[in-house]
């Protein structure tokens, strides 16, 4: 089964967040960071567009992005945070539902999203993968019945992703089913301090070498 027939299937879009701050970077755009001669922004799509006919990028700079030649929303709501980000990216879909990545996210693994995709279904709100860390909420689909919830929560100014999770038909996706596709779980490694672009550097060499 190709790549197309599974999202036509599933009907789902694919949404990338690149809203933040950047603020431990200095306010350097983690999204082009370079590694190994391939900015993550690209690292990202290569893997997206492919599982994805609609994507969707939700970005307040604009001007960054201009060369990918990718669909671009901003956030509606003044307070920029993730939970923004997701309202924006599900309120542009045309699709009843959407899988949702960080900008920082340099290793996603087609196969582990073809696999949280697998378990779309019409009780689902929210479909999350959970490891020991906990909840993985930037790598996760959500449904457009989610935007209610949000919205109501943003207008509370409450910004945590997670809290939302209480009034929603949460699925979590096991990290015994996650490792299936995504062994060491590098997928949900993200460029979130400077000290963790060496380590970023140190991933994306093993790969090459592998």
């Amino acid at each position: 089964m190709s790549d197309r027939t599974v999202i036509k299937k599933t009907g789902c879009s694919g949404v990338i967040l690149s809203g933040g701050r950047n603020s431990r970077h200095g306010g350097q755009n983690k999204a082009m960071i370079d590694l190994r001669g391939v900015r993550i922004i690209d690292r990202i799509l290569s893997v997206m567009r492919p599982l994805f006919e609609d994507l969707v990028l939700v970005t307040n700079d604009m001007n960054a992005y201009r060369d990918l030649g990718i669909n671009m929303v901003s956030d509606y709501f003044t307070d920029r945070c993730s939970l923004t980000g997701i309202h924006a990216g599900l309120t542009a879909i045309r699709n009843q539902n959407a899988f949702f990545v960080a900008c920082d996210a340099p290793f996603i693994k087609k196969e582990l999203i073809e696999k949280i995709l697998g378990m779309i279904h019409p009780a689902f709100d929210v479909i999350v993968p959970m490891t020991s860390a906990g909840y993985e909420p930037l790598f996760a689909i959500y449904s457009k019945e989610c935007l209610r919830v949000i919205e109501r929560h943003l207008l509370c100014k409450r910004y945590k992703v997670t809290d939302i999770f209480t009034c929603l038909n949460v699925a979590t996706v096991s990290e015994e089913y996650l490792r299936e596709a995504d062994q060491n779980l590098v997928s949900f490694f993200n460029v979130n301090t400077p000290e963790m672009i060496s380590e970023a550097h140190e991933i994306s060499r093993k790969q090459a070498y592998r």
